[in-house]
């Protein structure tokens, strides 16, 4: 007889030290822009070399990018003790996506989760979620639990389960 974890819900919508991360890289890229921007403006010799142009190019395509991963929207996650289901703050306990999680990074405090699902509606091929571990309070014990529980469970099994990193 197969062991699994009880049931968990979670509302994960306080993204505090990925938006710190995500803000630190804009930040790099920032400063990465500007040195460019010095090192073409100083130049006392022939034109721009590809090179510079192309490093000049990347560094504004980094800068945007970000940004759009700053958008990340509240999210209700849910475990009913066989699979996962994921979905908007609006539809607690009715969540629209069965997906599979995989725990990307664990770093006590704070966890990167992978959703992947084939579901209709889901909005892209996989998604991440990061989670403060701290902002989850008691939920977090149980939210943990569930993850490693329905990884050794059914680690062999397809769709619907914790998978291993």
């Amino acid at each position: 007889m197969k062991r699994s974890a009880p049931a968990v819900h979670v509302l994960v919508d306080r993204f505090g030290l990925w938006t710190l991360g995500f803000c630190g890289l804009w930040l790099l890229a920032a400063a990465n822009l500007a040195i460019w921007c010095v090192d073409i403006l100083n130049l006392s010799g022939p034109l721009p070399t590809t090179m510079t142009l192309i490093g000049l190019g990347l560094s504004l395509l980094s800068l945007c990018l970000p940004l759009g991963l700053l958008l990340f929207p509240a999210t209700s996650l849910r475990w009913d003790g066989q699979r996962w289901h994921a979905g908007p703050v609006d539809r607690v306990g009715d969540e629209p996506w069965e997906v599979d999680v995989t725990v990307c990074f664990d770093l006590g405090g704070w966890m990167l989760l992978r959703l992947q699902s084939e579901t209709p509606g889901f909005p892209r091929r996989h998604a991440w979620l990061p989670v403060d571990i701290y902002s989850l309070a008691l939920q977090s014990h149980g939210l943990r639990c569930a993850l490693f529980a329905a990884r050794g469970a059914h680690s062999s099994s397809g769709t619907g389960h914790a998978s291993p990193p």
